[in-house]
């Protein structure tokens, strides 16, 4: 059997462990080394296997496109890969990498999901990615629109693949296991429309919020839960609704029995200047956990909805549409439950 080559992944240093999937997917071709500041618990290893994980001091950690490691330099020496992928064309890690790559005769790519024209911000930034896109032997552009960014940036077309940083782990994502209903004090016969994710502003949670208080009075079994964190979390905490109830943060290998403990799943994420919705992991996570997902059309979310069969598409910021379908989908979930038509197969698209 041939040696795979060895790739180094240099700049997954924030604290999310989606992003080591995406290392465990590439073990497929490559043998893969993660060099991060967050190594993740032993659970979590176990399902990433045979990624290796080295952790390592970084600068500015958790600051994604500002974190670097000072010694990278001594441990690309030491591992010595045939390989080097870094993160984003603008950060201050795929710079260095891109240029201790050249020096040392690796080869460099770069993974981007960045799709809005108006980034990177400012000046430096836009030197440095000019300078990643040059030095960098392949471009790896996670959807077909943050291709169409990097020609833009000047990316010559036959550096770039589209290869999405994306799918989901089938040991923690799936249809079938445990849920938290009942620990959440849930009735059976209660209808949960979820969000989970970052409490952010662009992930649309005012719409989902007054959605909620418009339903409050229409049908009191339909509870809407919020799990995540970020900084509309007190503002989740004290809206004045009976129907919302605000659950916390979940570890990553727990999102499965979150996702499946819920109806229907709402993600009408609202486009700015500065983002506009790069993959939304979290659609795809709920439908293979069996449930219909209501979405709005910002950038890649509407690829993954066949309307109105495992899920709904709203305009942007179309409060009122949403809670149309909110509705609508209550109401079809509870006409299959009395005829027994529906199985959790007909919204992962199995």
């Amino acid at each position: 059997m041939d040696k795979k080559p060895r790739l180094l992944i240099y700049a997954v240093s924030w604290n999310e462990k989606r992003n080591l999937l995406f290392a465990f997917q590439l073990t497929e071709h490559f043998e893969v080394m993660v060099l991060t500041s967050y190594t993740g618990d032993k659970e979590f290893l176990e399902l990433i296997k045979p990624v290796k994980v080295f952790y390592a001091k970084y600068r500015f950690r958790n600051k994604v496109g500002l974190s670097y490691c000072n010694k990278f330099k001594y441990y690309l020496k030491e591992y010595n890969p045939d390989f080097v992928l870094t993160i984003e064309t603008h950060s201050i890690s795929s710079h260095q990498s891109a240029k201790l790559s050249g020096k040392f005769n690796y080869k460099h790519a770069v993974f981007s999901w960045q799709n809005s024209s108006s980034m990177p911000k400012f000046f430096i930034q836009k030197l440095i990615q000019k300078k990643v896109i040059a030095r960098s032997s392949y471009l790896l552009a996670g959807t077909s629109s943050a291709k169409d960014y990097l020609l833009k940036k000047g990316a010559g077309k036959d550096k770039i693949y589209i290869n999405p940083e994306s799918g989901y782990n089938e040991k923690i994502f799936t249809a079938d296991g445990d849920d938290l209903r009942k620990e959440w004090g849930m009735e059976q016969d209660d209808v949960i429309v979820l969000y989970a994710g970052r409490f952010i502003k662009e992930k649309g949670i005012k719409n989902i919020l007054n959605s909620a208080k418009k339903i409050e009075t229409a049908n009191t079994k339909i509870k809407f839960v919020f799990v995540g964190k970020g900084e509309l979390e007190n503002r989740i905490k004290i809206f004045d609704s009976q129907n919302l109830y605000y659950k916390g943060f979940y570890d990553f290998t727990e999102m499965g029995k979150v996702l499946r403990s819920c109806n229907i799943f709402v993600y009408p994420s609202l486009s700015t200047k500065y983002w506009i919705e790069q993959f939304g992991y979290s659609v795809i996570e709920a439908q293979a956990c069996g449930k219909p997902v209501i979405v709005s059309n910002s950038g890649n979310l509407a690829r993954f909805v066949n309307d109105g069969v495992n899920g709904s598409i709203i305009k942007e910021g179309d409060e009122q549409n949403l809670t149309e379908k909110i509705l609508l989908w209550c109401d079809k979930l509870q006409i299959d439950r009395e005829t027994d038509e529906i199985s959790a197969s007909r919204f992962s698209g199995k």
